[in-house]
């Protein structure tokens, strides 16, 4: 038991890391972009549009995951408390009106993204651990 405690810590250390970093590299039609940022009055259905399809780029959903199958307690907790913030770069050269629509809708929709895969990661910890105890009873039930 002891082992496999010590694997899934191992696991959890390594695996969290590289998963929070892989969003941070740049695709490759991304990388000699330029966006045009146009100052002025901006329309907050298209800045909330925007920032919801940025949050679900940006919020690692496989990290909040990971983190919930593995520490449920602390993963569920952390997905209520952390507020995913927006990129600057994006907001730079914007109006405040532009700003303030595209940071609320960002927030809302990095919190559910957040929420819903460390409580969907809890459910899958919990089953795959119900399943290895049942494997467990149904070997040892059939060697003694």
């Amino acid at each position: 038991m002891r082992k496999l405690l010590s694997i899934m810590l191992v696991l959890g250390m390594t695996a969290i890391p590289v998963l929070s970093y892989a969003d941070d590299i740049p695709e490759s039609e991304e990388i000699g972009k330029v966006e045009e940022n146009t100052v002025g009055v901006a329309d907050d259905a298209d800045a909330c549009l925007k920032a919801r399809h940025d949050a679900e780029k940006k919020v690692q959903g496989m990290a909040w995951f990971a983190l919930g199958c593995l520490m449920p307690v602390v993963g569920i907790i952390a997905s209520y408390v952390v507020e995913p913030r927006p990129s600057g770069l994006e907001l730079l050269g914007k109006s405040p009106e532009y700003v303030a629509a595209y940071t609320d809708c960002y927030e809302d929709k990095g919190r559910s993204i957040q929420i819903g895969n460390a409580w969907l990661g809890c459910a899958s910890g919990c089953l795959v651990n119900v399943l290895l105890y049942a494997a467990y009873i149904g070997f040892m039930s059939l060697v003694y």
